[in-house]
């Protein structure tokens, strides 16, 4: 009976991760079993991730890396590398892309992670996790809750405590940076009876905490006539000791439909969203190709986290997009203090995109030298945000124990 082993290339795509589990059951099905390291697999199976420069050339070096170690086995691989810049995987490449053209496959979804998975997780995501359960045990200790401290780490990694639920692949934007909608297509949206039934799924077997998934999940609905505030009351309802993690919210939505989403993401229910603001340069917004007004977006937030302050809100930054100036370099490092998590990228070209093709790159070392004082920025403000959660909690403990019965 044939073996197979497993690896994904990614450092933290949820996506990524959970399209694991889905080719792992596949190999199941058929009856093949999985061996524990690759020596003893008869086939390799490396799912790659291509989102930007860096993680292609991590994608490379592992394919080359077991290519040379293990010349006599059958290596396959599969993910986005292989779409996003097939010439490239063609130079280093020998084995077979994999391709199921299974009907059943396509509609397959996965909900969980393997462990196995999320011990290859970058030193960041690994770090996380393994802090998480010391905050925790910190607040049972002192009675305390530090928000939204506590929500960021429960939610701003991936984690086995969270039923993962896909609601669409690909998305209708026209980023004029991003080669993931060549590896993903247009919009294709699952339907509510869908998405419901994988939540009474998740519920009947004890999960409370889920996380909706998709490249862009505002855009949810946009295909079929629907659309995402159609959707979020449906998951909220009846189940009153849920929380949801919102990924990859696309801020144009965020202001299309704000007359609702600010009532429905005030549910304390929902603990994390992701809003991706990339700049905070109207200039280089339009370069990227994104149609929103930054401060409008950002006022619309403030008064979601009024109504739920306990809300985790992330955003993901570029560095160095073709273009950017200095000054639009401060703009961006000034979006820092509006977020309670960051994360920030390095802009890399990507095959066969608009933004690959302009003239005015930022020289490396200066995307460098931007990159070191985002860093610095995102540490001191994240430093912020705990220090702030905790005298919260500690004022609010307080006031809490000197209001109460016995010492009135």
């Amino acid at each position: 009976m044939k073996s197979f082993y497993l690896i994904s290339t990614t450092e933290g795509c949820a996506t990524n991760l959970l399209e694991n589990s889905k080719y792992r059951d596949y190999y199941l099905s058929l009856g093949y079993l999985q061996a524990a390291s690759p020596a003893e697999a008869d086939i390799i199976f490396i799912n790659t991730c291509g989102y930007n420069r860096q993680m292609e050339d991590r994608a490379a070096r592992i394919i080359s890396e077991f290519q040379s170690l293990y010349k006599n086995k059958e290596i396959l691989i599969a993910g986005c590398l292989p779409k996003i810049n097939p010439a490239r995987v063609g130079k280093f490449f020998h084995g077979k892309i994999f391709e199921a053209d299974d009907a059943e496959f396509k509609k397959r979804q996965s909900h969980e992670f393997s462990k196995k998975d999320l011990a290859r997780l970058s030193f960041n995501h690994r770090f996380v996790s393994a802090l998480r359960p010391w905050v925790f045990g910190v607040e049972k200790a002192l009675g305390v809750c530090f928000q939204p401290v506590h929500n960021i780490f429960d939610s701003v990694v991936i984690s086995e405590e969270y039923f993962y639920v896909t609601i669409s692949q690909g998305c209708v934007g026209k980023c004029t940076y991003c080669a993931i909608k060549r590896a993903k297509g247009p919009l294709v949206s699952r339907t509510i009876a869908e998405i419901r039934n994988d939540f009474d799924s998740g519920y009947a077997r004890g999960y409370r905490k889920f996380w909706l998934l998709g490249d862009d999940i505002a855009c949810w609905g946009q295909d079929s006539g629907a659309d995402i505030v159609e959707l979020l009351p449906e998951l909220l309802a009846n189940r009153p000791d849920i929380q949801i993690v919102l990924n990859y919210f696309d801020p144009h939505y965020l202001l299309k439909y704000s007359a609702s989403l600010e009532g429905i993401l005030g549910d304390s229910r929902f603990v994390c969203i992701n809003i991706p603001m990339q700049t905070g340069s109207a200039r280089i917004l339009e370069r990227m190709g994104r149609d929103y007004n930054i401060q409008e977006v950002l006022s619309v937030i403030a008064r979601i986290k009024n109504i739920n302050p306990a809300l985790a809100v992330k955003t993901n930054l570029m560095i160095g997009f073709p273009g950017e100036e200095w000054r639009d370099f401060f703009q961006t490092l000034r979006l820092v203090w509006k977020f309670d998590a960051v994360l920030a990228l390095k802009y890399t070209p990507r095959p066969h995109t608009v933004a690959a093709r302009y003239e005015n790159q930022v020289p490396g070392g200066v995307v460098l030298l931007r990159s070191a004082l985002m860093s610095g920025s995102i540490l001191i403000r994240h430093g912020a945000v705990v220090f702030l959660s905790i005298a919260q909690a500690i004022t609010q403990a307080m006031k809490d124990s000197k209001n109460a019965p016995g010492n009135a």
